[in-house]
């Protein structure tokens, strides 16, 4: 766009060029240049951008393209890049923003290898990166607290723990509550047997 008078050199270029050694060369992808730049910039936040305004036409991974700007992808959301727009992690509370792959699960399910899956019966996650716990005396419990729902043999559900049955009492497990063991002094706690007889017995 000007050159000197002396040797006719350019000392500016026209937009989409950057000057190099007195002569104007053209922009390489991933960078711009306005009329009158001396150098090429790299586009911003883009990875490539028309050389002649900056203005976006394709993103990095982890931004989404939105009139001619990249802007980053919101949490909980991952893109990798070009037109496209930023996508909701799927089965994660959280993941990379570039690759979708999971950094923390929501509650009931543990991170294994970058994927959120779901605890299995008699265990439970309260969520993030850590895996899933065995629910204490519970044969079942929920999946998010660990609260029990029903109670191995030996043990009465108590609103949302599991107690162990009182001596001479006995319990086959479930929503069962500790019977007492009949005719017996002692049995076990599980299933009711007698151990020890009351006398005449």
């Amino acid at each position: 766009s000007a050159c000197t008078a002396v040797d006719g050199k350019c000392s500016a270029c026209n937009a989409g060029f950057g000057l190099s050694g007195g002569s104007c060369n053209a922009c390489g992808t991933g960078t711009f240049s306005l009329a009158g730049a001396t150098s090429c910039t790299d586009c911003t936040g883009c990875s490539v951008c028309t050389a002649t305004t900056g203005v976006c036409t394709a993103c990095s991974a982890g931004f989404q393209l939105s009139n001619g700007t990249c802007t980053t992808c919101p949490a909980n959301t991952h893109s990798a890049g070009g037109t496209g727009t930023c996508l909701d992690c799927t089965g994660c509370s959280t993941c990379n923003s570039l690759t979708g792959v999971c950094t923390a699960c929501p509650a009931g399910f543990q991170l294994s290898n970058g994927t959120c899956t779901a605890c299995t019966t008699g265990t439970y996650s309260s969520g993030g990166t850590g895996a899933c716990l065995i629910c204490t005396d519970c044969s079942a419990c929920n999946a998010q607290t660990g609260e029990c729902s029903a109670c191995q043999a030996g043990f009465q559900l108590n609103t949302v723990t599991c107690e162990a049955c009182p001596p001479t009492t006995f319990s086959t497990g479930g929503n069962q509550t500790c019977q007492s063991c009949t005719e017996c002094s002692a049995c076990t706690a599980v299933d009711g047997k007698c151990s020890a007889c009351n006398a005449g017995f």
